[in-house]
């Protein structure tokens, strides 16, 4: 009885995960792996960034995303916020990020351009320099 109780408590937190926060989808995959308490740190960060908070953005580069997909799904939530808040605007953000963590956020870029949710529909499978030019050319 008591590891179905602790089975049952576990699934409903895992289950109350939120996938979506402000119009920006999070991929299955990074949410599946995440502790409820994760999950709403990861909302938070989101949230945060597209309030353009600059420490949020370095936290959400630097946020536990896993491995492969898991990571896919992050790069994934940070092309949408880019979409979202505009290019510009984003740059600003980038201006107290330390190299290394640039360097992370152009990998995240691509594959969030590569394996994201598209816009339209449709599979985008853009290249940084091509959907956003400022931040390539900045980054």
């Amino acid at each position: 009885m008591k590891k179905f109780l602790f089975l049952l408590v576990l699934f409903l937190l895992i289950g109350c995960n939120k996938n979506e926060v402000e119009g920006i989808k999070i991929g299955n995959t990074l949410i599946e792996n995440q502790t409820y308490s994760e999950n709403q740190n990861l909302i938070k960060l989101i949230e945060n960034v597209l309030l353009l908070d600059s420490n949020s953005l370095s936290a959400l580069i630097n946020f536990n995303c896993g491995e492969a997909a898991g990571c896919y799904d992050l790069g994934s939530v940070i092309t949408q916020i880019i979409y979202k808040i505009g290019e510009e605007r984003f740059m600003e953000m980038t201006n107290h990020l330390k190299e290394s963590e640039k360097s992370l956020l152009k990998g995240f870029i691509e594959v969030g351009l590569e394996y994201g949710f598209p816009l339209d529909g449709k599979s985008k499978n853009e290249r940084v320099e091509n959907e956003f030019p400022i931040i390539y050319k900045n980054i």
